[in-house]
């Protein structure tokens, strides 16, 4: 059964030339059955050559014969739920507070908005809107001088009373965790 008209010349030579262009690659494939079957291959030869399905192949040639089409269709995905005005007052929470799950940024979004996102949805619109998962930069503090010269002088005076016996050390210092963080801040820890 023949499911696809012959090719004019003109149509072979525009398919070839997009063929040659092609940069996805299911769309290849598409052009390369599209020229393969007009040139006399058989459905079975091209499921073989293509390790595709028969009934794909088929829906290929219908897909060119009614519609000229020759790319698949988008996947998935679609509009933002939010307005333009919440994603903005998300964008600015997202600035203040730095979460380090998108499960907790999907259940803000669900509890201030009232709309839902997927963990994959969200962490798109993130990308999207210039988010970035990245550790905060660690910086030293900034203390008060005053406070500093004073701790000094205690200290130096706890220290003179005191005798102290080298044990244990724990670790006092912050450790930075990754966070979704806007890609071109730099938010210090």
């Amino acid at each position: 059964m023949r499911s696809l008209r012959p090719l004019t010349d003109q149509e072979r030579e525009d398919l070839e030339k997009r063929l040659k262009q092609a940069k996805d690659s299911s769309e290849w494939k598409r052009l390369f059955v599209l020229l393969s079957y007009d040139e006399g291959q058989s459905l079975e030869e091209l499921a073989q050559l293509t390790r595709l399905s028969k009934w794909t192949l088929e829906e290929y040639l219908k897909d060119y014969s009614s519609d000229n089409k020759t790319k698949n269709d988008p996947r998935g995905g679609g509009l933002s739920k939010l307005t333009k005005d919440e994603g903005k007052q998300l964008e600015e929470h997202l600035s203040k507070t730095t979460y380090l799950k998108v499960k907790a940024i999907v259940d803000y979004v669900n509890k201030t908005f009232g709309k839902h996102y997927s963990r994959s949805g969200m962490t798109e619109w993130l990308g999207n809107h210039g988010f970035s998962f990245k550790k905060p930069e660690k910086a030293p503090g900034k203390l008060d001088p005053a406070k500093r010269e004073l701790f000094i002088r205690e200290y130096g005076e706890l220290k003179a009373s005191l005798i102290f016996i080298d044990a244990a050390h724990p670790k006092r210092q912050s450790q930075a965790v990754y966070g979704w963080i806007k890609k071109d801040e730099c938010k210090t820890l």
